[in-house]
């Protein structure tokens, strides 16, 4: 009887297992069912975005060559010039209302040679100055005879503007308002599809330098015009720069456009000549170069500083008035240039960006700084007396406080270059071991009147005049930790002690 009820009870488990194994398979079909129709609805839906992504891909490549091909819509360039930063040329500046329109036509040329592709493009010039000060430059500079109403340069711009419809040389009444009108039309264009490239002629702002740095992404269409004075730290950003000498003042007269390099060439850091030879005559005992004539290079390496995060402001910082240079200096720089020192004349003339040069001993060396001219002088002279430009503000771009006694008012570029020139004069605390890459002050004794062998009386240390001033490396520089709010205290603290301190900057007013 055993055997039966074990056979049932067999049969009914496995009649079980037959019905849950049927409801499994069918819930399994089921499953596979939806499964099927989700991945369905998936590749469709894939399929769906992957045709609108193409689509997308199609019309952007539409829009692309629309916007960047010859075919544009009104491309055009931009040429923005602050006139007070970049002077135009006194023989044209004479010219009154037909220099003017000789000024707008060479600068036309000028345009369409160094960007020979827009000769298709409409060129757009906008020029703006405080024409009354430009005017009272000009008449102290010498360029103009009389400055009757004074605004004699009024004539001049009337013909500059009156050459293109799209030529407009705009006077707004105050350079800080010069300033506003370039960064803000500067923006406005930049980004445009339609502006094919941007020429800035503006420096030596801090304004200028900040909107460059804020819009670095359309480094590509904008070029640098190189002026009289050179601007440290907008000459050291990776922009293409070029010098239309034939229509502003410039550093380097050649007359057509030169396209300058960003960096110095390999080649011109090994040379094996001598460029203190070239330019006034070397006097280094043993020099390692070669001393022959070569005649006019446009290679020569000219005065382009570099630029990095700001450095500490030198605990010596308090501008000196500039003294009166006496009857012995003045008797002293008449001298030729055989009988002077030209130690400094050995150093670098042209940095590489976010790079310190060093001699074969790691000791830092400055580049070279020739000595302000006797209008330079002058004019820093009368802006001193007037009231005291903020160094920290004007070189550093980062003034704390609050309220500032000095002046945050624009500087015009011979009052910034003499800034810089004064503040070489005073040795940097940690001398050939400095590695902050925008550091002000001295490292090397660029006096012209300090004599290597003699500089009891000079303020810079004898190290700083016996260094070997051949270049062998660039080495990259160090991240300055500063703490504004210590520096700021030190300078205020120094407030009137240089009143009376005239005796250092004697030699470099020589």
């Amino acid at each position: 009887m055993g055997e039966p009820e074990n056979v049932a009870g067999l049969r009914a488990q496995l009649d079980a297992l037959k019905f849950q194994g049927a409801s499994a398979m069918r819930e399994f079909e089921t499953v596979t069912a939806k499964y099927g129709k989700v991945l369905g609805q998936s590749t469709e839906s894939y399929e769906q975005l992957l045709a609108k992504y193409a689509a997308l891909q199609q019309s952007y490549e539409q829009v692309k060559v629309a916007a960047e091909g010859d075919g544009s819509a009104d491309p055009y360039v931009i040429v923005l010039i602050d006139a007070h930063s970049h002077k135009f040329r006194g023989d044209l500046v004479r010219g009154m209302n037909n220099g003017g329109s000789q000024a707008a036509k060479l600068l036309t040329e000028a345009v369409r040679q160094y960007l020979p592709k827009t000769k298709k493009y409409r060129l757009v010039v906008r020029v703006y100055a405080n024409m009354k000060g430009l005017s009272q430059e000009a008449f102290k500079a010498g360029v103009l005879q009389n400055n009757q109403g004074g605004r004699s340069l009024s004539a001049f711009a009337v013909g500059f503007s009156r050459e293109d419809t799209l030529f407009d040389f705009t006077d707004v009444g105050d350079q800080a308002i010069v300033e506003a009108k370039i960064v803000e039309m500067f923006k406005l264009h930049v980004k445009s599809p339609q502006c094919k490239a941007v020429l800035l002629g503006a420096c030596c702002s801090s304004g200028y330098m900040r909107v460059l740095e804020a819009y670095s992404l359309f480094y590509e269409k904008v070029s640098l015009i190189q002026g009289k004075s050179l601007d440290p730290g907008i000459m050291q950003l990776p922009l293409k720069k070029v010098a239309f000498s034939q229509v502003f003042c410039s550093a380097n007269p050649n007359g057509a456009p030169v396209e300058l390099p960003a960096e110095v060439p390999t080649n011109i850091l090994k040379t094996e000549i001598c460029w203190a030879f070239q330019k006034e005559g070397c006097f280094r005992h043993n020099c390692k170069f070669k001393h022959v004539e070569i005649g006019p290079n446009p290679q020569a390496p000219a005065f382009v500083p570099t630029n990095a995060p700001p450095s500490p402001i030198p605990k010596r910082i308090r501008t000196p008035k500039p003294p009166a240079v006496s009857a012995e200096a003045r008797s002293r720089n008449t001298r030729s240039p055989l009988q002077k020192s030209i130690f400094a004349t050995h150093l670098p003339r042209q940095g590489i960006t976010g790079k310190i040069p060093i001699n074969a001993a790691a000791e830092r060396l400055d580049l070279y700084m020739k000595a302000p001219t006797s209008a330079q002088w002058a004019a820093y002279e009368e802006r001193m007396y007037t009231k005291k430009p903020c160094n920290a503000y004007h070189l550093h771009d980062a003034c704390d406080r609050n309220p500032c006694p000095d002046d945050h008012a624009p500087v015009s570029p011979d009052v910034y270059y003499c800034l810089q020139y004064v503040l070489r004069g005073f040795p940097c605390e940690k001398g050939g071991r400095c590695r902050l890459l925008l550091c002000y002050s001295g490292h090397v004794c660029q006096s012209d009147e300090c004599v290597p062998m003699k500089h009891d009386e000079c303020t810079m240390p004898a190290s700083m005049h016996d260094m070997d001033l051949t270049l062998v490396d660039w080495v990259q520089p160090e991240m300055p930790k500063i703490d504004w709010a210590e520096e700021s205290e030190q300078a205020a603290a120094m407030n009137g002690r240089w009143e009376s301190h005239d005796a250092p900057l004697i030699d470099l007013l020589a």
